[in-house]
């Protein structure tokens, strides 16, 4: 037998005992591997089985809150789908159409959403992986948004039926309010035993008109007819209510003129007003009961204008009366008065002649318009006395009498004002501009001293005043006194030495403070002379002057607060009063402006004046001529139209003659020439001074005799 060795690999004998540690060593390393690769697998299934876990719960999550939304959302569709199928009993078809049409829509939105997630869930394997949860879940959350367009349409379904609902509710509601009127109605007049079937017929048509709207969903209809039968039923009831009244008052209103015929009035007139009232009243509810309603309203107007006047001329007749007298007795003291304040106010009308040149032209003749006036009001004032006799008193006319008295006595006054105004005005002028003058002498000789002493270099500048100071003094010494003239060319002189005659630094704002206040004195009596001439010619002046004027006064009055908050203080404030002296000079120039046109105007006026005069005259000759008491009221009547559409601006002049002339040309006077006295008018269409028919010219008590002044 032969015996190898051990081999050897690379340097080792391989003994069995190497070779089983190799063994032990290799089998270890494929057991860790095994555990290794086992280990790897059994995390990788935890890590799939728990993302499995978290996508289903997930996935469950989502489910059961898109399940609920579903769910409520079912909820209302199956509520919606039950009334639709009674929506077309209680709707018009539009609406209930409508009403269907979103449920429709909102059912098949609901449908497709559940449909989609019903296939998604039935789709999911019976061992389903993570993915497959996820892609569940994203279905799922992309069916969420779509729920609300559901609940949308169903919730508009819901709102546009509650709205339907509540206006059907209103609809009934006025029906049932509109019967309840007719019952009521219908009622009193059954106990009243009044006829109702022709008086109701209109708004019963209406009411039955609305019903039968309701009932075929004709809802435009409903409205206007249970509205127009309401207030036909109400106007029915109103117009019984006056009937009833009116009787009541009639009845004391008739008593109560008895009583004063017991003492002495004629009252005839009222008893047969009040007769007739009752008569339109009988008419009234006979022609209501016939259905003219309309014609029944109109009656009970007038009955109760009738009454009214029955009343003024029946029982209210003593109280009236005594009313009257006491106006009547002021008048005549109030007429005293203005007599004797005439001579007084002439006088002053004397001395604005002798004080000024030019300021007393436009109150030219005021005397003999305020004498007019005064024969008005005393011709009135006789005229209301004997219209307020017990036996011939008429309230109503006696009334409108004194009333024209007291507007003619209202314009003397006036007048008397004006006058006195006016010398107020022209001695406040002479004082200022004597102020004013005065002050330029002092600053021309305060230049003269200063040239002497060489402060003022400017020699040849005070040469140029020297001419305008000589002309001050010889306007100053003038009579009449034009004051208002020379005060500007005093202030112009004063204005133009300013800047060559220097003052001490603290005096400048004193001197333009003293300056300026005078301009202020001097503006608010500018302002006055053009109110008072439109207060003296009211209808001569254009729109644009007059407003003019308005805009002059308040310039003035704002230009008063300005020198107020520029002076009221301890050292007036110079660059102010120098703006303020700035202004008054642009309101100088527009009053100017104003002033200038005014003679004119006034002239143009008095000329209108005369010929409406004459036309005036030719028509109340004609009236007096005529025989016709109609015809006589209208044309009278006419005329004082078209004096009071002139006095308010609603026609011009030219318009307002073309139409007296018509008037002539309209009557044809009685060929016998009779003729017959009327009362005088009170108009303003008319010439001063001048009477004839168009005033009374006999002499009276309160007027004294007339002055010789032929401007007066």
């Amino acid at each position: 037998m032969v015996f190898q060795s051990d081999p050897v690999v690379a340097g080792y004998t391989l003994t069995p005992l190497f070779l089983q540690q190799i063994l032990a060593v290799s089998i270890g390393s494929i057991a860790i591997i095994a555990l290794i690769v086992l280990f790897v697998r059994m995390r990788r299934t935890a890590r799939r089985e728990q993302g499995i876990a978290r996508a289903q719960a997930d996935v469950d999550r989502t489910l059961r809150k898109l399940r609920s939304q579903l769910g409520y959302t079912a909820q209302l569709l199956n509520g919606e789908r039950d009334k639709v199928s009674y929506d077309r009993l209680r709707f018009r078809d539009a609406d209930a159409a409508h009403l269907a049409k979103l449920v429709s829509d909102a059912e098949y939105l609901y449908r497709e959403c559940q449909n989609t997630l019903d296939k998604a869930v039935r789709n999911l394997p019976n061992t389903p992986e993570e993915h497959d949860y996820r892609e569940l879940g994203r279905i799922a959350a992309t069916l969420a948004p779509q729920i609300e367009p559901i609940e949308t349409l169903l919730q508009q379904a819901i709102r546009h039926r509650s709205t339907l609902e509540q206006q059907l509710g209103q609809f009934s509601q006025a029906i049932d309010q509109t019967k309840q009127a007719q019952l009521t109605l219908s009622q009193r007049l059954t106990t009243l035993g009044i006829s109702q079937r022709a008086m109701l017929q209109q708004p019963d048509a209406h009411l039955k008109t609305a019903r039968e709207a309701l009932e075929t969903h004709n809802y435009e209809q409903i409205g206007p007819n249970t509205h127009a039968a309401l207030e036909g039923y109400q106007h029915i009831n109103r117009l019984l209510n006056s009937m009833f009244e009116l009787r009541t008052s009639i009845k004391t209103g008739r008593s109560a003129a008895e009583k004063a015929g017991m003492q002495g009035f004629d009252v005839s007139a009222s008893l047969e007003g009040f007769q007739q009232a009752l008569s339109l009243l009988d008419k009234a509810l006979a022609a209501m009961m016939s259905g003219q309603i309309d014609v029944g309203e109109q009656l009970i107007g007038q009955a109760e204008s009738m009454r009214k006047e029955a009343v003024t001329t029946g029982g209210n007749t003593p109280q009236q009366q005594q009313r009257n007298n006491e106006l009547l007795a002021l008048l005549q003291q109030q007429g005293e008065h203005l007599s004797q304040q005439h001579a007084t106010t002439y006088e002053v009308f004397l001395d604005v002649i002798l004080a000024h040149p030019s300021l007393w032209l436009d109150i030219a003749q005021v005397g003999s318009e305020a004498s007019v006036h005064l024969r008005y009001s005393y011709y009135y004032t006789q005229l209301a006395l004997r219209r307020n006799a017990p036996t011939t008193s008429n309230t109503t006319l006696t009334a409108q009498t004194i009333n024209l008295a007291n507007q003619s006595m209202q314009r003397t006054q006036t007048l008397w004002q004006v006058v006195e105004q006016r010398q107020e005005i022209i001695r406040a002028m002479h004082k200022l501009a004597h102020e004013e003058y005065i002050e330029a002498e002092e600053s021309y000789d305060r230049a003269q001293m200063q040239l002497a002493d060489g402060t003022v270099a400017n020699s040849s500048a005070l040469d140029e005043l020297k001419t305008t100071f000589n002309a001050l003094q010889q306007m100053i010494d003038e009579v009449p006194f034009d004051s208002l003239t020379c005060y500007q060319r005093a202030r112009q002189f004063n204005h133009a030495l300013f800047d060559l005659v220097p003052f001490e630094g603290g005096q400048i704002a004193f001197v333009l403070a003293k300056r300026v206040n005078r301009m202020r004195e001097v503006l608010t009596r500018q302002v006055t002379l053009l109110e008072q001439f439109v207060t003296l010619y009211p209808q001569a002046l254009p729109v644009q002057i007059a407003r003019g004027i308005q805009s002059i006064r308040l310039e003035a009055t704002a230009f008063e607060t300005s020198l107020y908050t520029a002076s009221n203080v301890t050292v007036p404030i110079v660059p102010e009063l120098q703006k303020l002296t700035q202004r008054y000079e642009r309101l100088n120039n527009a009053i100017q402006h104003i002033a200038q046109q005014l003679p004119s105007l006034r002239l143009k006026h008095i000329q209108e004046l005369e010929h409406a005069h004459g036309l005036c005259q030719t028509v109340l000759k004609y009236i007096s001529l005529t025989n016709d008491q109609t015809v006589m009221q209208i044309a009278m009547t006419r005329l004082y139209e078209i004096n009071d559409q002139w006095m308010s601006g609603k026609i011009d002049m030219r318009t307002a003659q073309k139409m007296v002339a018509t008037i002539a040309t309209d009557l044809d006077p009685n060929q016998s020439m009779t003729v017959y006295e009327i009362e005088y008018p009170y108009l303003a269409l008319r010439a001063w001074g001048k009477a004839g028919l168009i005033a009374p010219s006999e002499e009276i008590p309160w007027l004294p005799i007339r002055t010789p002044h032929p401007h007066w």
